[in-house]
């Protein structure tokens, strides 16, 4: 269940980020598509001696002979572009100064691939999350119609604090075989059981489904165990 629930946050997360970064994505590139171009000059690098990041002044003139002063988008240190650099600069007629844009990876599409990189690293989270819960509910499938059923007893009834559901814990179980599989009385934890009843204590018994070619392969079977 944990799994199932960290997977769908986490791929629900990955696939928002990617929406995003997909919306950033074209925007930019309807902006440079309906853009005029102009060749600009770095005024100012911007000054990094004080360890701040720093976005660098550009200048260019329009094509209505209009001379235009404006700041590069994304703040770096170390700076971007160098004091006399001559870069490409994308601007829109009806408003050089308020549409210009200089033509970087950064500038341009740093925002796209924040937001694409994050998305693809949470999408894979999930993904990895979801795979592990659909191979432990076919793993617990096969068990429930083709696992040997043998008993055990309790030995360990243990809180799972590494989990946390509304200020919540579940417990898990830890049993021994009551009988010898392979010369070995094998010892088997269960899942996380959230509502656990007062009968199941050391000493108790619990039923384990084993796969009779592999005895490491196995479902314990407690009262309270999420579905």
């Amino acid at each position: 269940m944990v799994a199932k629930l960290l997977g769908f946050i986490f791929g629900g997360i990955g696939l928002l980020q990617l929406i995003i970064a997909l919306v950033f994505g074209i925007n930019t590139a309807l902006a440079i598509s309906s853009s005029t171009t102009a060749n600009g000059v770095v005024i100012d690098g911007g000054d990094t001696s004080t360890g701040r990041k720093v976005t660098a002044l550009i200048e260019f003139t329009a094509s209505n002979g209009q001379v235009v002063r404006f700041r590069s988008a994304i703040a770096a240190n170390p700076p971007e572009f160098q004091t006399g650099q001559q870069v490409k600069v994308y601007y829109k007629t009806s408003d050089p100064a308020g549409s210009a844009m200089v033509d970087s990876l950064v500038s341009l599409w740093f925002w796209t691939g924040l937001f694409g990189i994050l998305g693809l690293v949470f999408l894979i989270i999930g993904l990895v999350g979801l795979a592990i819960w659909y191979g432990g509910l076919r793993k617990k499938k096969w068990l429930l119609q083709y696992g040997q059923r043998i008993p055990a007893v309790v030995t360990e009834v243990k809180m799972n604090t590494h989990v946390h559901n509304m200020g919540k814990s579940p417990y898990y179980v830890v049993a021994r075989a009551r009988e010898t599989l392979n010369s070995v009385a094998p010892v088997f934890k269960s899942g996380n059981v959230w509502d656990l009843p007062g009968s199941v204590t050391p000493g108790a018994d619990v039923s384990v489904l084993v796969d009779p070619n592999n005895y490491r392969r196995y479902y314990v079977e407690v009262p309270g165990q999420k579905k």
